[in-house]
Parts: C-alpha cells; sequence; structure tokens
C-alpha cells in the first residue's frame, strides 16, 4: 500500500479486516440492543409454523 498501488493480498488482508470489523461492531449493537432497548411485545403465535401446534394455541391458554 505504501506504493500508492493495492495488490490482490494487500487487498484481501483489507477485506478480512473490513469483515472482522463488521462482525465485531454486529456484535457490539446486538448486545447493546438487548441491554437498553425493551423486548418487542408481540403474539408469538403469529410466529409459529402452520399446523397441529399453532392451530391448538387455545389448550395452552388455560
Amino acid at each position: 500500500i505504501d506504493d500508492g498501488v493495492v495488490d490482490k493480498g494487500e487487498w484481501d488482508s483489507l477485506n478480512e479486516i473490513a469483515y472482522q470489523f463488521r462482525v465485531t461492531l454486529m456484535t457490539f449493537l446486538n448486545l447493546i440492543s438487548r441491554v437498553y432497548c425493551l423486548p418487542e411485545k408481540s403474539d408469538a403465535r403469529e410466529c409459529a409454523a402452520p399446523g397441529a401446534l399453532a392451530n391448538n394455541s387455545s389448550s395452552m391458554e388455560k
């Protein structure tokens, strides 16, 4: 890079560094959101797969 030209090896190294940075940033943001953000209030049955379990939800409300 010092010569003003980025060769393939340098490019691959920069891409790896950028990837690791993105992973670290997303992990950090995920942890921060778990600590400081309120959980969403939603009905979990909306996310259930269709079938007997989702259709038989009334028995779970006892």
